[in-house]
């Protein structure tokens, strides 16, 4: 019992001390209070709420946690009423229009002002609802003063626009607020349409909508917003596509000119975004940016080739401009930080750069040379492809020499060659479309990366694409050249000598694929030795048959059928393949 009596006695004499050592620290707490000094707290507040999970606690100039948004509203309700009593006195002529309308610009922007002071001093709500006030002020009155009072044209009103939506975007990004950018994007665009609709000038506009859009894009992407830039995007498409729109139909105003100028400078402009974002901030194209891009180059590189050729200008400037941006997207895809680093990239610029380039070069250059230049620019591709084992690259020799093949006139001379019952003449092949075909073969001679993580399976599709239209264009001009001697023209012409040609050379077209098939840098081949073999029996049914005499059906069934022996004897039979290991894209 005295022991336990002993141990309560420490106990309380325990907590008495404790007791005493707390109420030294209230008193201190008082005395600190009385002198209005914040006393020093050793460990973090602990937050439980909304504000614990999304991060600190936002500073305010209100007492309290949050501030109050009640007198907020009654505030912005004394800002508008000022401006009401500033439309008043000018209506009833106090104030020449002018002069109200300046007062007026310079009451709303105040606010603007005040924001960014109320928000420098950690109030973001107050500021925001100075930012918002602001804003709903001078936009409309921006519409009025180029519509109701006429004071200003289509090119001040969009000036000014551009200037307010400018300075709620900074504000918003200044100390990273949404609610400044949204309000300052969709308040600059909906007046800016508006205006298009009033002043029939979409010209202005559409420059005034790009620059806010392209503004709160840029700010979205350093602040990681990821709903505001598609629908600024969204906005800056729709006024390319009204000044597009409007310079084809003649119902808006705006010279070819103008219009030409702002959707290449929008599109540059855009591509200029996306390039500060990979090659300096080592970005990953995503999806908005590839559908920004497509459109971008649909509505502002193609909107002013189509501008340019509907007012009867020449497109060399364009054409020019748009090789320039091909060669510039292709050395940007070459870059280190695109080349070892973003697989999405290169594959996103390379693409962009084999559109822009093929484009502008078909603008600038004749047919014939044009299809010299797709040609040399599918060799260099092809050895770029086997150099940098890039299998990206591979897709785009194959694209080039189907590019060069449409415009030599290749393509439609194999038509008729192997195709159309009596071509109307035996023209011999040009010079260029030997060029052409010469091309598709030393880019099968080149070796091209032919492995991929990216591309799996699907590495060997582009070599079996390039074949293909290789041997079917060399099979087309032996018979274009062949045909004049076997089946003649006009009233000695014949049509069963003409299907026995195309099938014999068919069937040879498909055994040389079979021994082409026995190379290692060939073996796509053999995907197509047997469906060539089967369009030629096709085409035995349908036009050897009705057309043919029995000395030209013997030649075409014998032709066949040696070919069918000689491919299953020769054609490679398929292996597995290792796993491949390269880093081609």
């Amino acid at each position: 019992m005295e022991r336990r009596l002993d141990h309560l006695e420490q106990e309380l004499s325990k907590l008495r001390a404790e007791l005493s050592d707390v109420g030294g620290r209230l008193r201190q707490l008082e005395a600190a209070d009385d002198l209005g000094v914040t006393p020093a707290v050793d460990e973090p507040e602990l937050d439980l709420g909304l504000g614990g999970l999304l991060g600190a606690r936002p500073k305010t100039d209100e007492p309290g946690a949050t501030e109050s948004v009640v007198p907020l509203v009654g505030r912005t309700l004394l800002v508008f009423g000022g401006a009401y009593l500033l439309r008043a006195v000018t209506e009833l002529g106090a104030l020449p229009d002018p002069v109200g309308v300046a007062l007026g610009l310079a009451y709303a922007l105040t606010w603007i002002a005040a924001g960014d002071r109320a928000m420098r001093k950690g109030a973001a709500t107050s500021g925001s609802f100075h930012c918002a006030s602001s804003l709903l002020i001078v936009f409309p009155l921006l519409w009025e003063a180029a519509t109701r009072f006429s004071l200003v044209g289509a090119l001040g009103a969009a000036v000014g626009l551009a200037v307010v939506g400018m300075l709620g975007i900074g504000l918003g990004a200044r100390h990273g607020l949404r609610t400044p950018v949204w309000m300052a994007t969709l308040g600059a665009t909906m007046v800016a349409f508006a205006l298009v609709r009033a002043l029939r000038q979409p010209v202005p506009m559409a420059a005034a909508v790009a620059v806010v859009c392209l503004a709160a894009i840029w700010v979205s992407y350093d602040r990681h917003w990821r709903v505001l830039p598609w629908v600024a995007s969204c906005s800056m498409d729709l006024g390319l596509a009204l000044v597009v729109a409007g310079s084809l139909t003649g119902r808006l105003e705006g010279t070819p000119l103008q219009s030409a100028t702002l959707l290449l400078v929008a599109f540059a402009g855009t591509l200029g975004i996306f390039g500060v974002r990979t090659l300096l901030q080592k970005h990953t194209i995503d999806a908005l940016e590839a559908v920004q891009a497509l459109l971008a180059l649909i509505l502002g590189f193609g909107g002013a080739v189509l501008v340019s050729r509907h007012a009867g200008w020449g497109t060399w400037l364009l054409g020019s401009a748009g090789a320039a941006l091909g060669l510039a997207a292709y050395a940007v895809a070459f870059a280190p930080t695109v080349r070892f680093e973003r697989r999405r990239n290169f594959f996103f610029y390379t693409t962009l750069g084999f559109v822009l380039l093929a484009s502008g070069s078909l603008l600038i250059l004749p047919r014939t040379a044009a299809a010299i230049a797709f040609a040399v620019l599918a060799i260099a591709s092809a050895w770029w492809s086997g150099l940098f084992a890039r299998v990206t690259l591979g897709v785009h020799s194959a694209l080039y020499v189907l590019a060069a093949l449409a415009t030599s006139g290749l393509v439609a001379t194999v038509w008729d060659a192997l195709v159309r019952p009596q071509p109307p003449t035996w023209a011999p092949v040009t010079p260029s479309q030997a060029a052409v075909l010469v091309a598709g073969i030393i880019c099968l001679v080149i070796p091209t990366a032919r492995t991929s993580r990216s591309w799996g399976r699907l590495a060997l599709v582009p070599r079996a694409g390039l074949l293909l239209a290789t041997a079917l264009a060399a099979a087309g001009s032996f018979v274009w050249v062949l045909a004049p001697l076997v089946a003649g023209g006009g009233e000695t012409f014949d049509a069963g000598a003409l299907a026995s040609l195309r099938t014999a050379v068919l069937a040879t077209t498909a055994v040389v694929l079979a021994l082409l098939s026995r190379r290692d840098r060939l073996e796509e081949a053999a995907w197509l030795a047997y469906p060539l073999l089967a369009l030629a029996g096709l085409k035995v049914l349908l036009e050897d048959l009705p057309a043919g005499r029995p000395l030209t059906l013997f030649v075409s069934l014998a032709f066949l059928g040696v070919a069918i022996m000689a491919a299953a004897h020769w054609v490679r039979r398929p292996a597995s393949r290792p796993t491949a290991t390269s880093r081609s894209r």
